[in-house]
């Protein structure tokens, strides 16, 4: 138990247990992987204590006590009594506010003060507000007429998935658990990973008010892991979140695996308008409240202050003024203290980087705008309180959501401007209007798109009066009676009071849905069972042909009999051979009616048409332990397919559920049928199965037509196995290139997995330190000559060689030599590992030949196949969006645009300097991108390629480091490219390094391939220079452009089905390849998730399998992950790019993973080399590695290969391709 609490001393004194482990079933347990997350004191940074972080594992054992719990003891407890435990819980909390607020002040860094008086207090109120409505949870009687009778039930959701912030964690948590709780609902709740002790001493007051065994279950985990794994759980019933917009979406998509009810609040820019008749004194006030408040950390903080141009002057001093006085910083303890610091370095450095934005969007620095270091021993993550004025609406610090103190105040001059700018943004959470005209008041608050308005105050908050957002706010409602609606189902239950279905032998139909055409597809039909007697049958038949148009009517002794109910065990007797069913037809139409007086059962189903008379026999008469009573009706929903011209089929082979009283019946599968025709000439076969799965509630239907050729007499219609669309398995043929005996080898190794022997952490996007270890069969083998022994041959043929018995060669962490710096360059050239080194201008000469022509397809297309360009004609012109100053000649993209583009970016390159603007004009440039979104689009997310292609890692808009990788690789189409991402950023030519690779793929749209990098995100762009770039030499329009192009861009590629090719890494959320062709596109790039992982996630030389990573995103995955990746999927490597590598290449761990960086001397700060993996027809792998230039050498570089270049042109080969500059 000692790993499962820690005795703490707070900064107050105040002494206490604290719990570290997972709350399950009132149990505190440990991790299954013994994870943990660490909670840091944002006064001091120092360390709190650790607490267990659950895995999907932790996750299932807490939906199952939820479960149980749910079906059990809370679901059997009046509401009374539920109410009483919630009383109970209320008071617990209010006994122990004060060690409850000194953790959230210790753990959060808001004021103690604060966190006592005003969070605490409404923890403690929201539980009793609620524990009041408990017993009030109740439907309606609706009066339908003398005949019938229906009501109404409020029934518990089940079990709710909860996962709350950071900024209010006891807060958030009484939000969601109050009205869960008084409903019936049981709960598995997730905290903040940045907030994790309080909710923990808050599940010990759960035990101690009395809950039953799992109706509570409290978890700490990772966002991208446990709250993925809550989202998506299957035996989750609704999720409730709290967090950015960005992670909602993706808890929305995750959600939709079962239909979750959710309720999501998310991100907020909330306005405050100021108008020239306000109380100015009183506008002051409430607009620090309501933006400096918790550090600015509020999802409605009204951080967009917009204040009528007569006052706007004076509102800006006084503001000023005021929070010069008033946000007094320190440390949370005291008293005195205003504003703590922000909770987390990340976000600390999240507000210091808006800073930077507004300063450098033009934004005037009124007020802050630094850190503050005069706290304590200097440490912390505290931020001056920050204000911006003369802010424009486009300027990235008024549309975005900073969450911190931090606010821009901007003007207006009438009360339409006022409305305009206010919802000129993605959010409408809260809102705030100031003024002394009451009327005007109301109106605003009527034509503002918001969730909430507060008139003249701001922040203003009650757990009795609904919360929530509207537009990408959020979805649903918390808090007050509108809390309670998203915890509870309603059910309609209807009572016949006297509309009988049977009287003296006659029928009265209720009325069906019969199937209708739709979209090419027959739609869902209602399918029921009827109880009839035969008496009636005959006046029913042409009733029920009137109301559906193929049925089938089978004896009910069918469906009543039960093995082993009869002496001896002997089966019961059942209509089949020996019983047939009498065949009718009436108007061509199908019907079947028993020849015996038993009571029959109408099976409504939809046949082709014009079908000859059925005959209907049991071919299974286990029906289960009870058996149908002439009061049980079944009801089979299904939807038939369009039926194959060429093969005559109709699937039907959508879920067949027991729909009617499944409570009653859902240990009883429903007996399987065969359907037939009985066979002669003229007739066409028909088969029927209902296959019985686990479950007993799923079955599959498939009626299958033989086409043109009719059976003889006597012959057996088609079976079923015969045909390829009901075969067994998938016989499609794999698109792999590769025999059995065939394995991916890189030629000539031995001791060293790169020419450097170690890696070395490069800037921020190198915080791993790699160790390597080489491999055996099954994985890409490298084998460089060694360095420090020569008993091993290098020759290609070997490289080839399929040896069972090969063993590893040393790992260069344990060799006793290791490389000596970029002499190990020429060594790996040597030996064959690497195959071209160059810092030379270009040769003229075409790239080696390969089995493959250039310009030849290499997508391997699962579906319809990709038009090049040329062949696309008029259906691919795309209008040119005028931005500003389009070109009204140009209006759509064609081959000569795209080689006239081509040639002056590339001139471009050779010019050798950066220029003021772009050589295309922005007309262009919004043409390209929306033509290179409409080919990503058309081609799929998870790209699948074939040999030979050539791989590049970041290029980061080292424009001319890309040319000089074009000339010693060969230019489109000689040779065939896939780059893994990080296009722009960082180096100075971004823009012409994405425009020359977005023209390239639109030129050659099935040889140039382009994935998507952590760097092609707005957020990214934004800090690390495209925006800037963009802004500068274009404007921002067109970045807006490039990020939505950016959004449609492929995630991953699988090149000869053997090397598996994306951004970043692994991700715990990946189970099948599926899962990234998935990936519904466009999309911004998540907090967490699959998408998150797979372009931030890093290897790592670890123990346990997944780390949170020191980037503060994604993870870090160890050999294990990729070794189980790669025997899963048959792969044989990983190759991906996201880290500045000393030698453009570096291997990982038994040579399973590759790193590829293709930007030389990366941004002027590292002396690293630049690589590009190439993969031969045959899978040979080999690296052609770019020197590192000084800035001279460089520029001679450059003029040397202008000068070649220009001959070239000149006279070019014969054999040349018109774009091989």
């Amino acid at each position: 138990m000692s790993d499962l609490t820690v005795e703490l001393t707070a900064p107050n004194g105040k002494k206490y247990t604290q719990p570290t482990g997972l709350f399950i079933n009132n149990e505190w347990v440990a991790s299954s992987k013994g994870n943990k997350i660490t909670s840091i004191n944002p006064t001091d940074e120092s360390e709190i204590a650790s607490v267990h972080a659950a895995e999907p594992e932790d996750v299932d054992k807490a939906v199952e006590a939820a479960r149980a719990a749910f079906k059990g003891p809370w679901r059997d407890m009046s509401p009374s009594e539920r109410g009483d435990l919630m009383f109970k819980l209320s008071q617990l909390v209010e006994e122990n506010k004060e060690l409850l607020a000194t953790i959230e002040t210790w753990d959060n860094g808001k004021p103690y003060q604060v966190a006592l008086n005003e969070d605490l207090a409404e923890v403690s109120g929201c539980l009793k507000y609620y524990a009041g409505y408990a017993d009030k949870v109740h439907g309606q009687v609706i009066d339908t007429g003398s005949a019938k009778l229906a009501y109404t039930i409020r029934e518990p959701v089940g079990v709710c998935g909860q996962i709350i912030p950071w900024n209010y964690p006891l807060g958030m948590a009484a939000w969601k658990l109050g009205p869960a709780l008084a409903c019936g609902n049981t709960v598995v709740l997730k905290a903040a990973e940045q907030t994790p002790l309080s909710i923990l001493v808050f599940a010990n007051l759960v035990k101690e008010a009395g809950f039953p065994p799992g109706v509570l279950n409290i978890l700490n985990g990772h966002g991208r892991v446990a709250g993925a794994a809550i989202a998506q759980h299957m035996g989750i019933d609704k999720i409730a979140f709290t967090g950015s917009t960005a992670t909602g979406k993706e808890i929305m998509k995750s959600a939709a695996v079962n239909m979750k009810n959710i309720t999501l609040e998310t991100g907020g820019k909330s306005p405050l308008l100021v108008f020239d008749d306000a109380d100015l004194d009183q506008a002051v006030k409430w607009s620090h409240i309501g933006i400096m408040s918790n550090m600015g950390q509020i999802c409605t903080a009204t951080s967009r202050i917009l204040v009528q141009e007569g006052v706007y002057d004076k509102f800006v001093e006084a503001f000023k003024d005021y929070v010069g006085k008033t946000s007094k910083i320190g440390d949370p303890f005291s008293d005195e203290t205003f504003q703590g610091p922000q909770v987390t370095k990340a976000q600390y450095e999240r507000v210091l980087s808006y800073i930077e934005a507004g300063k450098s969007d033009g934004a005037t620095l009124a007020m802050g705008g630094e850190a503050y270091k005069n706290v304590g021993n200097g440490k912390g993550f505290f931020v001056s309180p920050t204000v911006f004025t003369n802010v424009k609406s486009d300027m990235r610090v008024f549309r975005e959501e900073v969450f911190g103190p931090f606010v821009v105040i901007a003007s207006f001059k009438t009360e339409e401007e006022a409305l305009e700018k206010a919802n000129d943004t993605t959010y409408g959470l809260g809102s705030a209007v100031f003024t002394k005209d009451i009327v005007k008041a109301h109106r605003i608050a009527r034509k503002i798109e918001a969730g909430m308005v507060w008139i003249n105050s701001s922040q203003d908050s009650d757990y009795r009066i609904p919360f929530g957002g509207v537009k990408q706010s959020g979805i649903g409602r918390e808090l007050g009676e509108a809390g309670l609606e998203a915890y509870s189902n309603k059910k309609a239950v209807h009572v016949n009071l006297g509309s009988w279905l049977f009287v003296s032998g006659s029928c009265r139909l209720a009325s069906f849905s019969t199937p209708r055409v739709t979209g090419g597809c027959f739609a869902t039909a209602t399918a029921s069972f009827i109880h009839i007697h035969q008496q009636a049958a005959r006046r029913i038949l042409p009733v029920l042909r009137s109301r559906l148009r193929y049925f089938i009517v089978v004896p009910r002794s069918t469906y009543s009999s039960q093995p082993g109910s009869r002496p001896n065990g002997a089966q019961p007797e059942h209509p089949g051979a020996d019983h047939p069913v009498t065949a009718l037809q009436t108007d061509g139409y199908p019907f079947g009616v028993a020849d015996s007086p038993s009571t029959l059962h109408c099976y409504h189903t939809a046949l082709p048409t014009r079908t000859p008379p059925l005959v209907a026999k049991s071919v299974d008469t286990s029906v289960g332990p009870r058996t149908l009573t002439e009061s049980c009706a079944l009801v089979y929903p299904f939807i038939t397919r369009r039926p194959d011209p060429a093969k005559r089929v109709i699937d039907i082979s959508t879920t067949i559920t027991t729909l009617a009283r499944r409570q009653q019946y859902e240990d009883r599968p429903p007996p399987a049928l065969q359907v037939e025709s009985p066979g002669g000439a003229g007739h066409n076969s028909f088969h029927a199965k209902a296959l019985n799965t686990a479950s007993a509630e799923i079955h599959c239907l498939a009626f299958l037509a033989s086409g043109s050729q009719t059976p003889r007499a006597g012959q057996q219609g088609p079976d079923l196995g015969s045909y390829p669309s009901f075969s067994k398995s998938d016989t499609k043929e794999s698109t792999r290139s590769l025999r059995n005996t065939l394995r991916t080898k890189i030629p000539g190794s031995k001791s060293s997995d790169s020419p450097r022997a170690s890696s070395s952490g490069l800037g921020s996007e190198s915080q791993s330190n790699l160790s390597q270890v080489s491999s055996r069969r099954g994985s890409v083998t490298s084998e460089t000559a060694s360095r420090t022994s020569k008993h091993r041959g290098s020759s290609t043929q070997e490289g080839l060689e399929d040896d069972d018995d090969m063993q590893p060669p040393p790992s260069p962490t344990q060799s006793a030599t290791v490389g000596g710096g970029h002499n190990d360059i020429v060594e790996a050239q040597r030996s064959g590992e690497v195959d071209a080194v160059s810092d030379a201008p270009p040769t003229g000469q075409i790239a080696p030949s390969s089995n493959r022509e250039p310009g030849e397809s290499i997508l391997v297309k699962k579906g319809t196949p990709i038009q090049p360009k040329e062949s696309q004609g008029a259906s691919a012109a795309l209008a040119i969006a005028d931005s500003g100053g389009s070109d009204p000649s140009i209006g759509a993209l064609k081959p000569a645009d795209l080689d006239d583009m081509i040639k002056r970016l590339v001139d471009a390159g050779y010019a050798g300097k950066v220029t003021k603007t772009v050589c295309l004009k922005n007309a262009e440039i919004t043409a390209v991108c929306n033509a290179a979104r409409e080919l990503f689009l058309s081609q799929p997310a998870l790209l699948e390629l074939s040999p030979p292609v050539k791989i590049v890692g970041d290029v980061h808009g080292q424009y001319t480091d890309l040319i000089r990788m074009f000339e010693m690789c060969g230019f489109p189409p000689n040779s065939n490219f896939l780059f893994l991402g990080d296009y722009v950023d960082r180096g100075k030519q971004s823009l012409e390094t994405i425009l020359l690779l977005l023209c390239y793929k639109l030129r050659y749209p099935e040889n140039f391939f382009l994935l998507r990098g952590n760097h092609e995100c707005a957020n990214v762009t934004r800090v690390y220079g495209f925006y800037d770039e963009c802004k500068r030499r274009c404007n921002v329009k067109v970045w807006k452009t490039f990020v939505d192009t950016f959004n449609t861009l492929p995630i991953a590629a699988i090149v000869a089905g053997k090397i598996f090719c994306v951004h970043g890494g692994l991700s715990p959320s990946l189970s099948h390849m599926d899962d990234i062709r998935n990936i519904a596109r466009p999309t911004d790039v998540p907090d967490y998730g699959l998408l998150n992982d797979l372009l931030w996630s890093d290897p790592a030389d670890m123990e346990s399998d997944w780390e949170a990573n020191e980037r503060g995103v994604s993870y870090c995955f160890g050999k294990k992950v990729i070794m189980e990746f790669l025997q899963k999927h048959d792969f044989d490597l990983v190759c991906r790019a996201h880290m500045v590598v000393e030698d453009g290449y570096e291997f990982f761990q038994d040579r399973i993973l590759v790193t590829v960086f293709s930007a030389p001397n990366y941004c002027g700060e590292f002396d690293n080399w630049g690589a590009v993996m190439s993969v031969s027809a045959e899978l040979l792998c080999s690296f052609e590695l770019l020197k590192p230039l000084d800035s001279s050498a460089l520029k001679s570089h450059i003029k040397k290969g202008r000068n070649k270049r220009q001959s070239m042109l000149n006279s070019p080969p014969a054999s040349q391709y018109p774009q091989s500059y």
